[in-house]
């Protein structure tokens, strides 16, 4: 049974739970969390849509007017996708692999 995904997972698990480990680190010790960078930009007067309030994330004062503004809004993710990603792993195609292999481990030992 060929497992391309899960062997590839094999072969960087050690490195890939270390880098797990770091980012843990960084957001439990540190708190620093992982972001997407969002450009919003201005409006060119006050005839439009303005956003004017406080950030959700950060908390700072919004006026969506002038200079571009850059939104960091936290990434929620699932780090393990990510680090599947990285290595060039298909984490989909992965949990499809190690399902069919656990059946066909249920199966040779004569299982239901």
């Amino acid at each position: 049974m060929k497992t391309p995904n899960l062997d590839k997972a094999s072969e960087v698990k050690e490195l890939s739970q270390t880098i797990d480990e770091f980012i843990e680190w960084l957001h439990d010790e540190k708190e620093i969390d992982t972001c997407r960078r969002l450009e919003v930009e201005p409006f060119e007067d006050d005839t439009g849509p303005d956003y004017y309030g406080e950030c959700p994330v950060c908390g700072i004062e919004l006026d969506l007017r002038g200079d571009p503004f850059i939104f960091w809004w936290p990434a929620y993710a699932n780090i393990q996708e990510w680090l599947a990603e990285f290595f060039g792993i298909d984490h989909d195609e992965m949990e499809r692999e190690r399902t069919e292999l656990l059946l066909h481990l249920r199966d040779q030992q004569g299982g239901d």
